[in-house]
């Protein structure tokens, strides 16, 4: 639709990175589960992240004009397309992202007692970066999903920059997102897509590991000790009541 409109590109393709990458719900999340510094980190990296892959992609971009139909203006009154944004926010994406959410605490509720402690921290950090980054590819979790699991696979011993590899990677680099590059810009501008998210990815997550002083990862027994209050007990209960609605 943007395309149609005629936004550049670059500006396309950034929208399909920042868009599964950087949601609110995920950044949310990430703060009690990741910590605040960890969290930013996240949200800068993606930015990093959309805006370098968008200029190196989208020279090989062909034009959409001939493969998208213009866009028609809205019509509806502004109350009706409200209560239709409302219905997609509170319907839709909690259809698409719930189960997710519940795969992603499914997963680190599993790894948590099964995956000995001391296993990840055999292989070496600039192993688990790369490995971690082609690891987000085929399991592929939305980021809220996958925000629980990386706070477990942390705590089992990987590096915050294999984490942010794996965060980047994961939610980016989805069938569907190849299959609508595909179809607007060709194969090409798809596989150098997949080329650069990796890359930068992982040179983003050793970049990370570089600055980061040894042991200053995500200290998860003191965030899991933290008593929770009203507020999330209250936000617990309205969140199961969307997933069963």
């Amino acid at each position: 639709s943007l395309l149609a409109r005629g936004a550049p590109a670059a500006a396309g393709l950034a929208l399909l990175l920042t868009a599964p990458a950087l949601g609110l719900d995920a950044l949310f999340l990430s703060v009690p589960l990741l910590g605040g510094a960890l969290a930013l980190l996240r949200l800068g990296a993606a930015l990093l992240l959309a805006l370098l892959v968008a200029v190196l992609v989208a020279p090989l971009a062909r034009s959409a004009a001939a493969t998208v139909a213009p866009a028609s203006p809205p019509t509806r009154p502004v109350g009706s397309r409200l209560l239709g944004a409302l219905r997609i926010g509170f319907g839709e994406v909690v259809d698409h992202s719930g189960p997710w959410l519940l795969v992603g605490l499914g997963a680190a509720a599993l790894v948590e007692p099964y995956l000995p402690l001391d296993l990840l921290t055999r292989i070496p950090a600039a192993a688990q970066v790369p490995l971690l980054a082609l690891l987000g590819v085929p399991i592929y979790l939305c980021a809220t999903g996958a925000t629980p699991l990386v706070a477990i696979l942390i705590h089992k011993g990987i590096s915050p920059g294999a984490a942010l590899a794996f965060l980047l990677t994961g939610p980016a680099m989805s069938i569907s997102t190849f299959a609508t590059l595909a179809a607007l810009h060709g194969r090409r501008a798809a596989a150098a897509f997949a080329a650069a998210v990796f890359a930068l990815a992982v040179a983003l997550g050793l970049g990370l590991d570089a600055t980061l002083a040894p042991g200053a990862g995500l200290d998860l027994h003191a965030l899991g000790t933290q008593a929770p209050g009203r507020l999330a007990a209250v936000c617990v209960a309205a969140l199961a009541a969307l997933l069963a609605a």
